[in-house]
């Protein structure tokens, strides 16, 4: 039986003494011993694991538990076994779209390397050059590579697009535009001299000379005179050489329009007095109712029924 050497004693044999003791408990190479372990009253951990004969009764009995619930199928764990959210990854994989997933529409070849094939449900065809573009044909509904032209546009014309193009009342080019019309309405005719545009329909405008009422017509008078109502936008140019009258009838007589104008004018040496007929009124600065000199000339207009101003080169 191994022992610690003895003081006192053991003399020459306390390495030998001493050596047995310790390979009691280590190896060769100083390392414990598992017998020393398990003889001590301990546990040393198998290398390949714990047996389950070397656990307590209570270890052994969840173990077999645990064991018994389920049994790992030879061919793989059935989608059936997994827990719902794992089945929904699973399910939400399987269809996702896939690299290799063959294209369709405008688009071919696979998710991993598409090709445009069209656009909007329209093929493009042809092979494109350099700095072409995709232009849409209609007549045969594909697009098709395009030179650009990179030219300066031409200017426009009322038929020809360019720059822009001139419609309605403009025509010419855009360079020179032309009024063609006016608020919809074709200009007709050729102007000549003193002429003004007037509408001869609702739907068409012409070239013509001024209306007649926009020319003063001479009523030539040598004495008295009572306006009538053909003198109305008139000029009564008296030629008298004493001094005359011309006078303003009543509206009850001559029915003159408001607002209507009578020039008067003294073309002879004699003055003239215009005067009010029964019942009129003729308002004038200072209330002069004469002509100042030779060649002076008044103008009447009637402001209500039986009311008129007199103004011009008045004495």
């Amino acid at each position: 039986m191994s022992r610690l050497p003895r003081i006192g004693s053991d003399n020459d044999q306390w390495g030998r003494i001493l050596n047995d003791f310790l390979e009691v408990s280590l190896n060769a190479d100083g390392t414990l011993r598992l017998t020393a372990i398990t003889a001590a009253g301990g546990y040393a951990r198998p290398v390949k694991g714990i047996p389950a004969t070397d656990l307590d009764v209570s270890s052994q009995t969840i173990l077999s538990s645990v064991a018994s619930r389920y049994v790992k199928p030879p061919n793989g764990i059935p989608l059936q076994d997994l827990s719902q959210a794992v089945q929904d990854m699973l399910s939400a994989n399987d269809n996702a779209v896939q690299p290799d997933t063959v294209l369709s529409e405008d688009l071919s070849g696979t998710v991993a390397h598409p090709i445009v094939v069209g656009i909007q449900n329209r093929a493009i065809v042809g092979s494109p050059s350099n700095g072409q573009a995709l232009t849409y044909n209609a007549a045969n509904n594909t697009w098709s590579p395009t030179t650009i032209n990179t030219s300066s546009p031409s200017d426009a014309t009322a038929s020809t697009m360019g720059v822009i193009t001139l419609t309605n009342d403009l025509g010419g080019s855009a360079g020179a535009p032309t009024v063609v019309g006016i608020n919809g309405m074709p200009i007709g005719g050729t102007v000549s001299s003193g002429q003004v545009l007037t509408a001869n329909s609702s739907s068409s405008i012409g070239w013509s000379a001024l209306p007649n009422d926009t020319v003063i017509t001479a009523n030539d008078q040598s004495g008295a005179y009572v306006v009538v109502l053909s003198d109305a936008g008139k000029s009564i140019d008296v030629t008298s050489t004493g001094a005359t009258t011309v006078t303003v009838p009543p509206n009850s007589s001559v029915a003159f329009p408001i607002g209507t104008v009578i020039e008067i004018a003294q073309l002879g040496g004699g003055q003239i007095t215009v005067t009010a007929g029964s019942g009129v009124t003729v308002n004038s600065p200072g209330s002069l109712v004469r002509t100042r000199v030779q060649y002076s000339a008044v103008s009447l207009r009637k402001l209500s029924t039986d009311t008129w101003i007199l103004s011009g080169d008045l004495a």
